[in-house]
């Protein structure tokens, strides 16, 4: 999908913004699955239902790996994301990060045990694009449960005006959540896209009215600074917990 432009062109932007202002919230877990084109059964140790551990954003990796949770907003709402897995990015799609996540293109295949991305609901991941990145996000800068902790950014290089070399490989930055379905609260997996905000009053609008049709609307006008969403190779699995935290 193509970017947004800010005006007739992106800002340009410094490494310094680029590595803590743009993230891929590129997370996902298997819970117990039913079959019909869901994924594979928990591989690790503590994943477990219902949540043994209170596993939030900044806990230990050692504690929380393969379960965990995270906030994300649905409907003006904000919901509970339960993660029981690592997460997994297509191989077909070629990436020079080393854990073969990346922003730009499309994924090319599904998750193994999953038959069709009909099983599947996109995550889209408002990521602040200016400097300094809000201190509030649902993932920030820096370890989240059942994220990577880099991705390859080099397919939007001319985008964000940097080289494409030095972006193979960059810091896992902060983002927020975005969802238009709950998926009745049962896991499944979520193919990922970004959308990239280069105006703070843009992000503060997205983050007061926690809606995906907000970040849709501001992105239908350039001066607004927010991309249509970019698709990646990432998959995460989770499902949202029952009831809302507001």
């Amino acid at each position: 999908m193509s970017l947004v432009r800010s005006g007739s062109r992106w800002r340009r932007l410094r490494w310094t913004a680029l590595t803590s202002g743009l993230a891929l919230a590129c997370s996902m877990g298997a819970a117990s699955a039913a079959g019909g084109g869901f994924g594979p059964p928990p591989t690790g140790r503590t994943a477990t239902q219902p949540l043994v551990h209170p596993c939030m954003t900044g806990r230990p990796q050692n504690v929380c790996r393969n379960i965990g949770t995270t906030d994300g907003w649905y409907e003006g709402h904000t919901v509970r994301f339960l993660y029981t897995q690592n997460f997994w990015c297509d191989p077909k799609v070629k990436s020079g990060a080393g854990n073969g996540c990346e922003v730009g293109a499309k994924y090319k295949s599904v998750p193994p045990g999953t038959t069709s991305d009909k099983f599947t609901d996109p995550l889209f991941i408002p990521v602040p694009l200016f400097s300094p990145a809000p201190r509030h996000l649902q993932c920030p800068q820096g370890p989240c449960i059942d994220h990577p902790d880099s991705i390859d950014l080099s397919r939007i290089a001319a985008a964000l005006h940097a080289p494409a070399g030095a972006l193979k490989n960059v810091p896992l930055p902060g983002h927020d959540h975005l969802i238009a379905d709950r998926n009745s609260n049962r896991p499944e997996w979520w193919p990922v896209y970004v959308i990239g905000v280069t105006k703070r009053s843009s992000f503060v609008e997205i983050e007061r009215d926690k809606s995906l049709a907000t970040a849709i609307r501001l992105a239908k006008n350039p001066k607004n600074g927010v991309t249509a969403p970019i698709p990646t190779n990432v998959f995460l699995w989770f499902q949202t917990l029952p009831g809302t935290l507001d």
